[in-house]
C-alpha cells in the first residue's frame, strides 16, 4: 500500500515539474512578444512626436512669416497715411494762406472802394452845383437874348445885318450848351458808377481776387499725365516689386492705373512723377525713393541689390501670397 502511494506521489511530483517547465517556457515567449510590441509602440510614439514637432515648427515659421509680412504691409500703410496726412495739412495751410490773402485784399479793396464812393459823391455834388450855375447862367442868357431881340425889333438898322450883341449872345449860348452837355455826361457817368458800386459792392472785387488767386495756383499745380496702358504688352508685365519702395499692394495699384513695365517708369519726367504722387497720395515718394533711376537700371539689365534680395525671397512685402 505504501509502495502504491509512493508511486502516486512520484507521478504527481513529475507532473508538477513538467507543468512548471512548460509554464516557464510559455512565460518566456509571452514576455518576448510583449517586449517586441512595447518596442513597436515606442517607435510609433517617437515617430508621432517627431511629426508633431516638425508640424509645430513649420506652423510657427509660417505664422512668423505671415506676421512679418503683415507688419511690413502695416508699416507701408502707416507711411502712406502719414504722407497723405502731411499732404492734406500742406494743402490746408496753402488754402488758409490763400484765404487770408483774399481777405486782406478784400478789405484793402473795400477801403479803396469806400474812398472812391466818397470821391464820387463829392464829384456828384460839384456836378450838381455846376448844373445849377449853368441853369442860372442859361436863364440870364435867355433874358439877355430876349432883351436883345426886343431891341433889334425896334432898331432901324438894316434887316440883313447882325447886331454884335446878338452874335455874342449866340456864341455864349453855344458854349453854354457844350458845357452843359459835357457836365451832364459827366454827371450821368458819376451816377452810373455810384449805382454799380452800391449794388455790387466790394464783394465782386474780393471774389475776383480770390478766383484769380485760385486760378493762378491751379495753373502752377498743373502736371502732365504719364503714358498709361490698358493692359500689359504681349500679356506679360514686369515685376515692379524689384523696385525698392513698391510692394505687392503698390504694384496692384500701379497695374490698375495702367503702369505695367519698367520702361514706363523709366521715362517719367518731373511733372509726370508729380502726377503719380498726387494720384497715389504719396507726395515726393517717387523722387525720394528713386523709382525712375531704379527702373532705368533694371531696363538696361542691371540688377540692384534690392532686386537681388527680392528674387532670393528675402523681402517679405514682395512675396506672393
Amino acid at each position: 500500500m505504501s509502495y502504491l502511494l509512493m508511486q502516486i506521489f512520484v507521478c504527481l511530483l513529475i507532473a508538477g515539474l513538467i507543468g512548471m517547465v512548460i509554464g516557464w517556457l510559455l512565460r518566456g515567449d509571452h514576455k518576448k512578444v510583449l517586449e517586441e510590441r512595447d518596442q513597436q509602440w515606442k517607435h510609433k510614439i517617437n515617430q508621432l512626436e517627431q511629426r508633431w514637432v516638425q508640424a509645430k515648427e513649420s506652423e510657427v515659421q509660417s505664422v512668423q512669416l505671415k506676421a512679418e509680412r503683415i507688419n511690413n504691409e502695416l508699416e507701408e500703410i502707416k507711411n502712406d497715411l502719414q504722407d497723405a496726412k502731411a499732404t492734406h495739412q500742406s494743402q490746408m495751410n496753402k488754402w488758409q494762406l490763400q484765404l487770408d490773402n483774399a481777405h486782406q485784399q478784400y478789405h484793402q479793396e473795400r477801403a479803396l472802394t469806400q474812398q472812391q464812393l466818397v470821391s464820387l459823391e463829392q464829384t456828384l455834388h460839384q456836378a450838381n452845383t455846376t448844373i445849377q450855375e449853368l441853369h442860372a447862367e442859361n436863364d440870364a442868357l435867355k433874358a439877355e437874348l430876349t432883351n436883345t431881340q426886343q431891341a433889334l425889333h425896334s432898331a432901324t438898322e438894316d434887316k440883313n445885318s447882325t447886331h454884335p450883341s446878338e452874335r455874342d449872345i449866340i456864341r455864349r449860348l453855344s458854349e453854354w450848351k457844350k458845357r452843359y452837355k459835357a457836365t451832364k455826361k459827366e454827371l450821368d457817368e458819376c451816377q452810373n458808377t455810384k449805382s454799380k458800386e452800391r449794388d455790387q459792392g466790394s464783394d465782386l472785387t474780393a471774389q475776383h481776387l480770390l478766383s484769380k488767386s485760385v486760378s493762378t495756383n491751379n495753373k502752377e499745380e498743373e502736371t502732365a499725365q504719364p503714358v498709361l496702358l490698358r493692359e500689359a504688352k504681349d500679356g506679360k508685365k514686369d515685376n515692379l516689386t524689384l523696385i525698392k519702395g513698391i510692394g505687392k499692394v503698390l504694384e496692384a495699384r500701379l497695374n490698375h492705373l495702367g503702369v505695367f513695365h519698367f520702361e514706363q517708369i523709366a521715362s517719367w519726367s518731373k511733372s509726370e512723377q508729380t502726377w503719380i504722387d498726387k494720384y497715389m497720395s504719396f507726395p515726393g515718394r517717387v523722387e525720394r525713393e528713386a523709382w525712375v533711376q531704379q527702373a532705368q537700371k533694371l531696363l538696361n539689365g542691371i540688377e540692384t541689390e534690392f532686386a537681388k534680395r527680392v528674387k532670393r525671397g528675402d523681402v517679405p512685402s514682395s512675396k506672393q501670397e
